[in-house]
């Protein structure tokens, strides 16, 4: 048994020498994945936005986005050109569903939930900007950005 054991060993320290000599790195983590959704689901719900004529294209282009977005939020660029991005991007959602005064089916405003969304990211924001995570914080302004850019051209096109 105890041989065994040992070749069991051996072999998971070979396979292991082989995957460290590959360097075998997946670029984005599981959390920055759930941070773009736990943003852009509650927005784009409450918001609405462009809509593409058939399911196929919309989730080519949804996929395209999510990997974009995600591609992005590996660079870190300095914490006051993200705030800038939010900081506009917020402003525009804001704007945005007030002057839309959008309602739900019972007519209760989305206006509300939309500004505790908008404070929620604020707030995350901010403790990314002071824990340092850089890459977070400009995914949350880029995925802000998408949104904003999202509705904008969801009234261009009505237009």
């Amino acid at each position: 048994m105890s041989k065994w054991v040992e070749q069991f060993n051996g072999r998971m320290d070979g396979w292991g020498r082989k995957l460290h000599e590959k360097e075998i790195r997946i670029p984005v983590d599981l959390v920055t994945g759930i941070l773009f959704f736990a943003v852009f689901i509650p927005l784009r719900s409450f918001l609405g936005g462009f809509h593409l004529k058939s399911y196929g294209a919309c989730y080519l282009f949804s996929c395209f986005t999510f990997i974009l977005i995600l591609g992005l939020s590996c660079m870190a660029p300095p914490a006051y050109v993200s705030w800038f991005i939010l900081c506009l991007s917020q402003a525009e959602i804001i704007r945005g569903a007030h002057k839309e005064k959008l309602r739900n089916e019972e007519g209760k405003h989305f206006y509300p939930k939309i500004c505790l969304i908008a404070l929620f990211i604020v707030i995350a924001a901010v403790v990314l900007s002071v824990s340092g995570d850089l890459s977070k914080l400009f995914l949350i302004a880029d995925t802000c950005l998408l949104a904003a850019l999202s509705k904008l051209s969801e009234k261009i096109s009505r237009c």
